[in-house]
């Protein structure tokens, strides 16, 4: 059973200075302070701090790089098994797109998303975004978007003939 500890109020406001530090030199937004992602993060060296010691962590803590390659290679099995998933549910036509274009209003990119709905023979319904492309530099002609949900489809197994779309009916969507 866990205890909860009595922190001291010198050592709170040492915390409280430290997540100052980290919105403020990181230009991260103070909410992030209480995402569940940080506070597992911060969890899990705690947990570790308990199981093996005082450490530096900046000794155990993996880089950019290293941290980049294990996102691709996780996303690249959460996108296997949800191609897998969805085959039987697209051979009987019950996965339907939503397909939209926007731009970031801060920082003026574009961005291409495609999330599928669809239900299982149970009668549940499910939805998640396949992806979210950066559209680049490129101009948003039907011919480009059309290029590139043709991939997007392509990689999931997703036949483009059969597989209903809703879009906000922009004249380049509609004609992609």
């Amino acid at each position: 059973m866990t205890q909860t500890p009595q922190i001291s109020k010198a050592d709170l406001a040492h915390l409280k200075r430290k997540e100052v530090v980290y919105c403020v030199d990181g230009y991260h937004s103070f909410k992030s302070v209480e995402h569940q992602g940080f506070t597992d993060l911060l969890q899990t060296g705690v947990s570790f701090g308990a199981k093996y010691g005082k450490f530096e962590v900046r000794n155990a803590m993996y880089m950019r790089k290293a941290v980049s390659r294990e996102t691709s290679a996780m996303a690249s099995d959460v996108k296997k098994c949800l191609t897998e998933r969805l085959k039987p549910m697209s051979e009987d036509g019950t996965v339907a797109l939503t397909i939209d274009l926007y731009t970031d209003d801060f920082r003026k990119k574009s961005y291409l998303d495609i999330h599928a709905s669809w239900i299982e023979r149970d009668f549940r319904m499910y939805h998640t975004a396949l992806a979210v492309k950066h559209f680049g530099v490129s101009s948003h002609t039907a011919d480009n978007i059309s290029e590139v949900v043709s991939g997007i489809l392509q990689d999931y197994g997703l036949p483009e003939e059969d597989t209903p779309a809703t879009t906000d009916h922009g004249s380049n969507i509609v004609a992609a």
